[in-house]
């Protein structure tokens, strides 16, 4: 009942959205997504026939009967399966005794040996039980192995064809099949289309002669060039397909070739996938070759897809570490710059204070950083505009220096330098580092402590700082390795930061190894 549903809803998004075939493709996945659940319960259900087959008590009719399902059931499904019960069927009019039978039998035989390319096998057996003058019982089948054969070795039997054109009732279900193939042999793709347009497929036919006829059309479109307009009939024909459900097709592995020029890549390796997994378990011998020859294709487009997905975002990854460590080293000359003016005036007490607001909207970019790639993004744009207003807070702090030196001389400058709390705005810096590199790197901690012994593991304060060892190593992690550097960076001395990296050394797992 839910596959019915996929298939409507097909339907409707066929007549509703014209040339548009989004809405189908997406029916399509969820049948794809659904195919291997559906393949085993169908599995069972043929094991199940196979076994009830197998009774003792069934009458010779009821028994050929049961073969002759279960060889077309399983001719779509599995060949080797198909093979066993067609040769049943044929063991079981040979022990009739019936030359009909055996003939017909034989006939069906022979076209699953050339689906699984015994096509010396399928030849022997059809000239075994026919000549010159074909009984008319075998006729049908004698013309239809007869064409499989020749199609199996690469020639298009339009003599056969027209043979049975001729012997053929026009009532016939499967005439307009032939009639179509050999429109195709002689290219009267006019008259192919006329076939295909008033061929009439009844509402109750069947799911896979809907698929057939589905995927005709669509072959029919792509033999006059026109590949928009094969793509739909395509869909359905696989959906139909999936729906039955069936391993032996090709509109699945056809529409893979098209979408794969459409650039939809993920849909055509999707698709392929399925098709190569079903052909080799049917082990129909053409569609092998046809999906093996494709799949190449479809997976060099697909993996240069994946590494461009994954060089791009490399790339962004490193753009913005390096805009992070840009932004670092630009909160350092803050940090350096403060400690070293001598003079301000009153108004750039107001500069000092949109300077702290900044740092507090960092820390709560920093924070955002953590959700997602789109919050990485906001926050480098952030960042270039808080650098931008830096640039000019800085020159309106040198003109404030000026004037409140000429206005007010050292008195005013040293009042205003002591009520600066430095070791406030080193705190306040030095927990927007900690914040921000704990967001980019969130396993830092434990990276670090896998290296140590576990009497000198460390760990993040109760406020979920981090102590002077692991800012050290958080500093090392990010390229900055002179000490010097760690030591202005953090606000230490060359001694403490020297001391502290011996200390992180001798406490590494190896520091023991000679």
């Amino acid at each position: 009942m839910r596959f019915r549903g996929v298939i409507w809803v097909a339907l409707l998004s066929l007549t509703a959205c014209g040339h548009d075939p989004e809405p189908m493709l997406t029916a399509l996945d969820e049948a794809v997504e659904n195919h291997a659940a559906n393949i085993r319960r169908y599995g069972e259900e043929l094991r199940r026939e196979g076994i009830m087959a197998k009774q003792t008590s069934l009458s010779d009719d009821r028994r050929m009967s049961m073969y002759s399902d279960l060889r077309l059931k399983y001719q779509t499904f599995d060949m080797d399966s198909a093979i066993y019960y067609g040769r049943k069927e044929y063991e079981l009019a040979e022990s009739r005794n019936s030359t009909s039978e055996m003939a017909r039998k034989a006939m069906s035989l022979a076209r699953l040996y050339v689906s699984r390319g015994e096509l010396h096998e399928a030849m022997t057996l059809i000239m075994r039980h026919v000549n010159d003058t074909v009984i008319p019982e075998v006729r049908d089948g004698y013309y239809r192995a007869l064409a499989d054969v020749m199609v199996g070795q690469g020639v298009t039997p339009v003599d056969v064809y027209e043979h049975m054109m001729k012997y053929m009732s026009p009532a016939d279900e499967g005439r307009w099949f032939y009639e179509l193939r050999l429109c195709e042999g002689t290219g009267q793709y006019e008259r192919a289309d006329s076939v295909i347009l008033h061929s009439k497929q009844p509402d109750d036919a069947s799911d896979r002669d809907k698929a057939i006829y589905s995927y005709l059309e669509a072959e029919l479109k792509l033999l006059e060039g026109d590949t928009v307009s094969a793509i739909e009939p395509l869909i359905m024909s696989s959906l139909y397909d999936l729906k039955v459900p069936v391993r032996d097709y090709q509109s699945l592995f056809r529409l893979s070739e098209l979408l794969l020029k459409r650039g939809d890549t993920d849909r055509a390796y999707r698709y392929i996938k399925l098709a190569m997994a079903d052909a080799g378990a049917c082990k129909v011998i053409a569609n092998q070759v046809r999906v093996n020859a494709l799949f190449p294709t479809v997976l060099a487009a697909y993996e240069q897809q994946v590494n461009r997905e994954q060089r791009n975002e490399r790339v962004a990854i490193a753009c913005i570490t390096v805009m992070l460590l840009f932004l670092l080293v630009v909160l350092v000359f803050v940090a350096r710059q403060r400690n070293r003016l001598r003079s301000v005036s009153q108004n750039e007490r107001q500069l000092i204070g949109q300077l702290k607001s900044y740092n507090s909207e960092l820390s709560e970019l920093n924070a955002r950083l953590k959700d997602s790639n789109k919050v990485r993004d906001t926050y480098l744009l952030q960042y270039l505009r808080l650098s931008s207003e830096f640039v000019r807070d800085i020159e309106k702090l040198k003109m404030g220096i000026s004037s409140a030196f000429h206005k007010k001389g050292m008195d005013g400058v040293n009042k205003f330098l002591a009520a600066i709390d430095d070791k406030k705005e080193t705190k306040r810096f030095l927990s927007n580092f900690d914040s921000t590199f704990l967001g980019l790197y969130p396993d830092f901690v434990e990276e670090v402590n896998r290296d140590l012994k576990p009497e000198c593991r460390l760990s993040l304060s109760r406020d979920g700082s981090m102590g002077t060892d692991l800012r050290v190593m958080a500093l090392i992690r990010l390229g900055i390795v002179s000490s010097d550097q760690i030591a202005e960076f953090l606000h230490k001395s060359l001694s403490t930061i020297y001391n502290c990296r011996v200390r992180l050394k001798n406490a590494r797992i190896d520091s023991d190894r000679g």
